[in-house]
């Protein structure tokens, strides 16, 4: 179980979601797209949490997974069509996992779709109980 409070750098987690769900529409012309997330593991009081956004999509061709994560790399022609983004955003994630201590994994087949798993650690709030409203 996510617990109610945890503590974290909250613009990154927003900029890795935001890209990776981004991308999973972009690519997904049919189908359907599955976002995911729960307690991974818990240790004191540090909860890792995982996050996954399944998709339907184009998929990624293997030889290509470690280099999307690459600033401004577009894989060709997968923007047949139309732009389909700057190829910045996957490099940003990346970024923004492993400041975050976190980890990266993907699992992709050409014409089948992607699956990213985001994992992150957050410290928990020492009260998961009370609200600021409560009396």
């Amino acid at each position: 179980m996510i617990p109610n409070y945890i503590v974290g750098d909250e613009r990154k987690l927003q900029n890795i979601l935001l890209n990776v769900i981004s991308n999973a529409f972009r690519f997904t012309n049919k189908g359907s797209i599955k976002i995911s997330a729960h307690c991974l593991q818990r240790k004191n009081d540090i909860v890792y949490l995982r996050f996954s956004i399944l998709d339907t999509g184009i998929g990624i061709p293997r030889e290509k997974q470690l280099e999307i994560y690459q600033p401004f790399y577009k894989i060709e022609p997968s923007n047949k069509g139309g732009d389909r983004g700057r190829g910045v955003g996957l490099s940003l994630v990346k970024k923004y996992v492993e400041e975050m201590n976190g980890e990266l994994a993907l699992n992709s087949k050409i014409g089948e779709g992607s699956e990213f798993i985001i994992i992150v650690p957050f410290k928990t709030s020492l009260d998961q109980t009370s609200s600021h409203f409560d009396n």
